[in-house]
């Protein structure tokens, strides 16, 4: 007997995601921030966090952008650079801080609004009022896309976090995509060409001494 199955339709080979059949609970995602424990934890990552972002773009821009050989020079340039960079991440996990005691069920705009602090900090830093719309623009939608991700259970990690699915990272999880019952494979033809690029097997080399 004939089965109607649609196209479209996923199927999950070891069902790891299907609440009915999962033999382990599925960990819920947590914001990394609140993974960390107390306000001073996080504040101590965003200033850590900070300074190392702040080296680093001000160590590309004195090495390869400005070019300064003076070390006093080179050293003030450092510093002008760094310090917005931490006011921008510890400003940021106060902010949020602040808006998650006040409404700790909004954390899609708590994590949105909160980009406010970065956003006034280069605008301010610069100079330029009129790029504060621009910086939280680009921010914004960011933290909405991650905070939304967490409360939605999605996996930002290289790892899965389901304890019912084989372990060894998402490049050997299986997949179901079009009805199509395969496991990835990194830069497979079929997958870029599609099915008509791969040809039908011959069959064993020796068969045309069969004859």
């Amino acid at each position: 007997m004939s089965r109607n199955i649609p196209l479209l339709q996923n199927y999950d080979i070891y069902r790891g995601s299907q609440k009915d059949l999962v033999e382990k609970p599925i960990p819920q995602a947590e914001h990394y921030l609140d993974t960390l424990g107390s306000f001073e934890a996080r504040m101590k990552h965003a200033t850590i966090f900070g300074i190392k972002l702040g080296l680093l773009g001000s160590l590309l821009d004195v090495a390869y952008h400005t070019k300064i050989r003076d070390i006093r020079a080179a050293s003030l340039r450092i510093a002008f650079l760094t310090t917005p960079v931490v006011f921008s991440t510890t400003g940021y996990v106060a902010a949020l801080e602040i808006a998650n005691k006040l409404s700790p069920d909004t954390k899609v705009r708590n994590y949105t609004l909160s980009t406010v602090i970065p956003a006034a900090v280069y605008s301010t830093w610069r100079r330029r009022p009129h790029a504060f719309p621009k910086v939280l623009v680009a921010l914004g939608p960011l933290a909405m896309f991650y905070s939304n991700g967490v409360e939605e259970n999605w996996n930002f990690g290289l790892y899965s976090t389901n304890p019912n699915e084989p372990a060894g990272g998402s490049i050997y999880k299986p997949i179901s995509w079009l009805d199509q019952h395969e496991i990835k494979s990194f830069a497979r033809t079929d997958l870029i060409y599609g099915k008509t690029s791969m040809q039908k097997d011959p069959g064993p080399s020796y068969a045309k001494w069969e004859k």
